[in-house]
């Protein structure tokens, strides 16, 4: 429910207090995209190492939600999937942002200090 925080086997779930990109874990979705990310995002110092990639948007933002995760990425995802999540990434005190940027639609969500740098890179 909205206000009452999210839950997972009554147990509050919170995202991670990570607060250096370089020690962050990162997951990337990307649906067809000609876009090479890693260029944008080597150029700015971040390790390939801390990239992954499930194939799973669901699994990765819930993970976010609980912690696993620190930043989750979507590059042109079902609008349906960005808006189911919303509720739960505000209740874990996940921040988000949807972007169009070079004609693909960023879908970006992270805890509140790494959300504000994946930003500014992408700025």
């Amino acid at each position: 429910e909205e206000g009452k925080g999210a839950f997972l086997n009554d147990h509050r779930i919170r995202v991670s207090n990570r607060k250096y990109l370089e020690n962050s874990l990162i997951s990337l979705q990307v649906n067809n995209s000609s876009l090479e990310i890693e260029k944008i995002f080597l150029k700015h110092d971040i390790p390939i190492k801390n990239f992954r990639i499930f194939n799973s948007s669901i699994v990765s933002i819930s993970w976010l939600c609980n912690g696993k995760l620190d930043c989750f990425i979507g590059i042109n995802m079902d609008q349906f999937l960005i808006q189911s999540s919303k509720l739960l990434l505000r209740e874990a005190g996940g921040f988000f942002l949807e972007v169009n940027l070079n004609q693909n639609n960023f879908f970006i969500c992270a805890n509140p200090t790494i959300h504000k740098k994946i930003i500014k890179i992408l700025n």
